[in-house]
């Protein structure tokens, strides 16, 4: 069984005090008997984002968006290659830039 840290309705709160957004990504186990894995992460800002742009490929990139982003839950998302590269596609589409009009007046 995965160690599991626990996250409390308080931690969530204090994270979204801290951090504005948060959000829960599940991934599902290896094999039917095992739990899903469950992490917590911040919306990434610009500094991060910057950071994992200047990765050379999408795993280091991928990485870098998972370990800055990372507040808690099931560490075998972070140690278990496939569920870790399950997370990391989610967090990729966390941040969407807002459409953006430019008018000359």
């Amino acid at each position: 069984m995965p160690k599991t840290n626990i996250v409390t309705d308080a931690m969530i709160a204090m994270w979204k005090k801290q951090y504005g957004e948060v959000y829960c990504i599940q991934v599902n186990a290896e094999g039917e008997d095992k739990p899903e894995l469950t992490g917590y992460f911040r919306k990434p800002n610009l500094e991060i984002l910057s950071a994992a742009s200047s990765a050379t490929n999408p795993i280091q990139q991928g990485n870098i968006l998972f370990e800055n982003c990372w507040l808690g839950g099931d560490e075998a998302m972070a140690t278990d290659d496939e569920a870790r590269l399950g997370a990391m596609a989610q967090l990729a589409q966390i941040f969407k830039p807002r459409v953006a009009t430019l008018k000359k007046i």
